[in-house]
């Protein structure tokens, strides 16, 4: 019996701001009552995703949902902002859960031993699993959670190292340079005194 499993990972590539805000603008168009959301609050979405129109809809459908469940008539800055949070850390986890049990222990082995190498990954991974598979297969397992923003990779092939991925800020900073933004988009101007929320 063979292992070998045939999959092609298809790269899409990202969406503008302008895009997605034609995109969430026709959702919310057709999903939601006039004057829910606004067209600035369309944009800061479209700026959140940096690209993915999964995560815009995500965002938008989220803070909808959120809105609607405590009897808002319009989503808030508020609700966007934890809107935003929530959509990101569920296709985070849709994604984790998506790894096959072998996968997760490589993700799980990274996150909790890196940054690390290759040949120490293996070792630890070696040691925390039944039956595992072969070094090269451990390195497809990289190069897969790290095209996913699961692990960061840095250095060169022989040097290389994983690390967890810091492409998702923690919530609390996350809303700290959100509403920074916000306030220099409302009053043009940011102030030291700002930087001291």
């Amino acid at each position: 019996m063979s292992r070998l499993r045939s999959s092609e990972h298809v790269r899409m590539d990202k969406y503008h701001d302008e895009q997605l805000y034609d995109i969430l603008s026709a959702r919310a168009k057709w999903g939601l009552d006039e004057d829910v959301i606004t067209d600035d609050q369309l944009y800061r979405i479209a700026d959140a995703a940096a690209g993915d129109a999964r995560l815009a809809i995500g965002i938008l459908r989220t803070a909808a949902g959120k809105a609607d469940r405590e009897n808002h008539e319009r989503i808030t800055d508020d609700i966007l902002l934890d809107a935003t949070e929530d959509a990101r850390a569920q296709i985070k986890q849709k994604s984790l859960d998506s790894l096959t049990p072998h996968q997760r222990v490589v993700y799980d082995v990274v996150h909790e031993h890196g940054p690390v190498g290759p040949s120490e990954i293996y070792e630890h991974y070696s040691e925390d699993v039944d039956d595992p598979r072969t070094k090269r297969t451990v390195r497809a397992y990289l190069s897969k959670t790290t095209q996913y923003n699961h692990l960061e990779a840095d250095g060169s092939s022989r040097d290389r190292e994983y690390q967890p991925s810091t492409s998702h800020l923690p919530h609390s900073l996350s809303r700290v340079i959100i509403e920074l933004i916000g306030r220099v988009l409302w009053i043009g101007k940011l102030y030291p005194s700002d930087l001291l929320l």
